[in-house]
């Protein structure tokens, strides 16, 4: 419900690129950690925190997807923004324990692959803010304290 709200306020491009990068941001600190107790200090609160920004941006993502489509396409637009997420969780695992795997030592391969999944994260927020223009009419911004049509009847 957040996620969607911001959207309305603030544009799928801006909360998208802010989902990223706070889900990347809050990858960082675990490139970092040990394998002490203390480690969870950091782990638990960088997990939650990430776990907003990545739920945003799948939010944003989706209603990206299928802004501006047909109402008898919006089926298959659902199912190829769910069908892409499927894909990248598909070859991006694989490719970061293969990542971590070319380490010798199992921690030092762990905070590889969490880098290089930082990288890309953070590059992506380069991709989506650079390259995804904002169509006009895809978000319509309501002036402060009106409700949309449907909740106003």
């Amino acid at each position: 419900m957040i996620a969607g709200r911001l959207i309305g306020r603030f544009g799928g491009r801006t909360v998208l690129a802010v989902g990223l990068s706070v889900q990347g941001l809050a990858t960082l600190p675990l490139v970092f950690l040990g394998a002490d107790r203390v480690a969870l200090a950091v782990l638990i609160p960088a997990l939650f925190i990430g776990f907003f920004g990545h739920v945003a941006a799948i939010v944003a993502f989706t209603v990206t997807g299928t802004s501006g489509v047909p109402n008898e396409e919006q089926g298959l637009a659902t199912g190829l923004t769910s069908m892409t997420q499927q894909v990248a969780i598909t070859v991006g695992i694989p490719i970061l324990s293969a990542v971590a795997a070319t380490q010798s030592v199992r921690l030092t391969g762990i905070h590889l692959a969490l880098g290089v999944n930082v990288v890309v994260t953070l590059a992506s927020v380069v991709l989506v803010w650079l390259r995804l223009r904002p169509r006009e009419g895809m978000v319509v911004r309501l002036p402060e304290g009106e409700r949309p049509l449907e909740q106003a009847c």
